[in-house]
């Protein structure tokens, strides 16, 4: 219902909220959203509340009968929430797109979808494209039947699992049963009986020696009440004959017939054919952990092409330092045992992990660029040889091996610290928020996901757009947590540390411990400029390569930057100023000293600024940091553009600019 969405969306606001602003997030015009409104105000007063409106600012609602108010209105306006994802968020309209058209047995048309999130046909176009690429990921097709609508095409098996990962995402489990039956109908399962199958999961793991992590036992999990659902509608899976020759030797095939006896004992509805516990001992065994204990590795086909790639893939490493790490005994059997996985996955038509937004989990906050990159060029050669995109998690794996190898044989590297273990549902880029908000309190409210999403989608459409690092120096003595929002583009973000970060290591081994150059003495320094005279000198000796990079320096360190209070700066320009600015400050281990502050958090933020959609990630940046004070210089011959960004900045964080 409109009204209740509008009523949300004020109730949302701590303070006003204009009518233009609600036509906006709703894709309404005006004038219908100035009906609702008036319909609104006369129907509150029944309910103990009242429609405050006020000239210039918009509507706010006041409750002073809050029990007759929340009987009325809260059960609806929740479950509105849930249904029409009505936090805003890109990210959540996506999800709920798959959602339905996931759970549709019949097309199902555009005008249908947009009326039940309350948005018009035009708004959700970019909604749309954002989730077939999300469906695609599980070989799913999105088609058009003339006349009827939209309905999605792939194999059954796809369509289970893409069912299965949506668990979770976004909404409350048990709230679908009212807010969204469609999809509760493939999923509907209650509370001890989901905890049943686990355990049971777990009883047959402990009996048969076998490990599998916790988030893939909740696949698994939901795995098999979605199989139940969809059999007892008649979508059933078949597996070739060559299929079942080339299984039955497997030993998942044994622990999944011991697993199926226990479900049947349960609930008769388990009671599934044999190509059906075939799927699930496909899931059994590429969810596996211990190469020895898996069984994985002891197809002689996969053992075959696996080393054929890494054999391939030591002939095009040209860094030396990279190849001896790839010929060392860990890192190479464990890089095996990732291509070996992703060969069986490419073998079963099995889609990869965490194709869903926040599905990733398991993921450590790197601080050590050599061994993520490292990681990532490993990751790119193998889908060169296979045509399989390692996962986040997967890559983490690595770079933690890498890390270790490091250690072993004297490669220089940064420490790597596992900062946090991410619970279910969160990906890196959601870690780097929660992180944010234990330093700064309520960064994002936890109802929008928008930022997020925005971040994330900027840095995908154009990487020189947005780019985000968070150096914290306040409580350890290396060079503290490399944060980035996600980019799909792995070539891109692997170019960045090639290009700007390594360089920083290589440069630091050139210098003499004695003559490095620490922020303590920068701040003893007269002037910016000359401490870039300085460093350009003992970088360059040749007085005509130093005056060549003293310039170089000059014109990339003397530019825009904004100071948050005397813990945050934020550092604003075009890619390539903000890049060198990073360069400048990984040449330093201390606490920063900035015009007599001591800085402990550092925000690089790459933006256009004559972008007003960019500059909204500033105000994402800022929006929970309270800000007090705040400090601007600007080198820029364009002053039009530089008083087009300050009143941009004004209008979003509402507070004022010190020049």
């Amino acid at each position: 219902m409109r009204n209740e969405r509008i009523i949300y969306l004020i109730l949302k606001e701590d303070n006003y909220i204009t009518a233009k602003q609600i036509s906006e997030i709703m894709g309404l015009s005006r004038k219908l959203i100035v009906q609702s409104i008036q319909e609104i105000k006369d129907e509150l007063p029944e309910y103990g509340a009242r429609l405050e409106v006020k000239k210039g600012r918009g509507y706010r609602i006041q409750i002073h009968d809050k029990m007759n108010f929340d009987a009325h209105f809260q059960i609806p306006l929740t479950q509105n929430m849930i249904k029409t994802q009505t936090s805003d968020s890109h990210s959540e309209r996506v999800i709920f797109l798959c959602r339905k058209l996931l759970s549709q047995e019949k097309p199902i048309t555009i005008s249908s979808l947009a009326a039940q999130m309350y948005l018009s046909k035009g708004a959700i176009e970019e909604d749309l494209k954002q989730a077939y690429e999300l469906l695609a990921d599980y070989q799913l097709s999105v088609e058009a039947w003339q006349n009827k609508g939209l309905i999605v095409i792939g194999e059954e098996k796809n369509k289970r699992l893409a069912i299965t990962d949506l668990i979770g995402v976004y909404y409350n489990f048990y709230l679908l049963k009212e807010v969204d039956p469609d999809y509760w109908r493939w999923i509907a399962c209650e509370n001890d009986e989901a905890s049943k199958i686990r355990h049971l999961i777990y009883d047959v793991l402990q009996s048969c020696h076998i490990r599998i992590k916790d988030i893939n036992v909740q696949r698994i999990t939901a795995y098999l009440i979605v199989m139940r659902h969809r059999c007892a509608a008649w979508y059933p899976l078949y597996l070739t004959d060559e299929e079942k020759a080339e299984m039955q030797e497997w030993p998942e095939i044994q622990y999944v017939q011991l697993l199926f006896d226990h479900l049947i004992i349960e609930n008769p509805d388990f009671c599934v054919d044999e190509d059906e516990r075939g799927i699930v001992a496909q899931l059994f065994r590429v969810s596996q952990e211990t190469p020895d204990a898996s069984g994985f590795l002891s197809s002689p086909d996969l053992c075959k092409r696996g080393n054929q790639v890494i054999q391939a893939i030591e002939k095009s490493l040209v860094n030396p330092r990279i190849r001896m790490l790839v010929t060392t005994g860990t890192l190479r059997e464990a890089l095996k045992n990732l291509i070996c996985k992703a060969l069986f996955r490419i073998q079963w038509n099995l889609p990869e992990n965490g194709h869903f937004i926040n599905q990733i989990t398991d993921i450590a906050v790197l601080n050590s660029p050599i061994c993520y990159y490292v990681a990532c060029k490993l990751a790119a050669l193998v889908q060169e040889e296979i045509n399989y995109s390692f996962s986040v998690e997967e890559i983490t794996k690595l770079v933690q091996i890498i890390y270790h190898e490091c250690e072993q044989i004297e490669i220089p590297h940064r420490q790597l610290k596992m900062l946090t273990h991410c619970e279910n549902g969160m990906d890196m880029a959601a870690l780097m928020i929660e992180r944010w908000k234990r330093l700064f309190g309520e960064f994002i409210e936890s109802n929008q996901a928008v930022e997020l999403y925005e971040v994330r989608e900027l840095a995908r459409k154009n990487y020189d757009c947005i780019l985000l690092l968070t150096l914290d120096f306040a409580y350890k003595e290396t060079i503290p947590p490399f944060f980035t929002a996600f980019i799909p583009n792995k070539d891109d973000i692997s170019q960045f540390i090639n290009d700007y970060i390594l360089p920083c290591y290589e440069l630091e081994s050139y210098l003499p411990d004695q003559e490095k150059i620490s922020f303590h003495e920068h701040s003893a320094f007269k002037s910016e400029a000359q401490f870039i005279h300085q460093l350009a000198n003992k970088v360059c000796p040749q007085t005509g390569q130093g005056k060549l990079l003293e310039k170089q320096l000059k014109q990339d360190f003397l530019s825009s930057f904004l100071v948050l209070n005397e813990e945050v700066i934020i550092l604003l320009g075009d890619q390539e100023i903000v890049k060198k600015e990073i360069f400048q400050i990984h040449r330093f281990k201390h606490a920063i000293r900035w015009k007599g502050r001591t800085v402990k958090m550092i925000c690089f933020a790459v933006l256009d600024l004559d972008n007003p959609v960019r500059i909204k990630v500033l105000e994402i940046l800022c929006r929970k940091l309270s800000a007090g004070r705040i400090l601007s210089r600007y080198e820029s011959k364009n002053k039009a553009l530089i008083e087009a960004m300050v009143q941009a900045v004004r209008a979003e964080l509402k507070i004022n600019l010190i020049r």
